[in-house]
């Protein structure tokens, strides 16, 4: 099975939404969808993909890929999602801490 075919069907079937739900505790962060797509295109170019597919290891697999992308501070998903927010939320608190004059 082809690793386009791969993903087709996890994505019919909603596994990375179930994976990234319970691993996120359903939270109603904007930028899991994001997470989810570039989880989806990293798997498009593995080349180990098809061999975890047929070892029956997906759902281990893909738990790992996310778990590592939302709980490290070097994973791309953080440096691209997470850590402008955290620099924009920052900047937005200092200015609201401003004294008036």
């Amino acid at each position: 099975m082809s690793n386009n075919q791969i993903v087709d069907k996890l994505v019919k079937a909603h596994i990375l939404d179930d994976i990234v739900n319970k691993i996120t505790n359903n939270s109603r962060d904007d930028d899991l969808n994001d997470l989810k797509q570039d989880i989806l295109l990293s798997l498009l170019q593995d080349s180990k993909l098809p061999g975890i597919y047929e070892r029956h290891q997906l759902g281990y697999y893909l738990s790992r890929i996310v778990l590592n992308n939302v709980a490290s501070s070097t994973s791309p998903y953080y440096r691209v999602y997470k850590r402008p927010r955290k620099l924009n939320d920052g900047i937005t608190v200092a200015l609201l801490n401003l004294p008036d004059d």
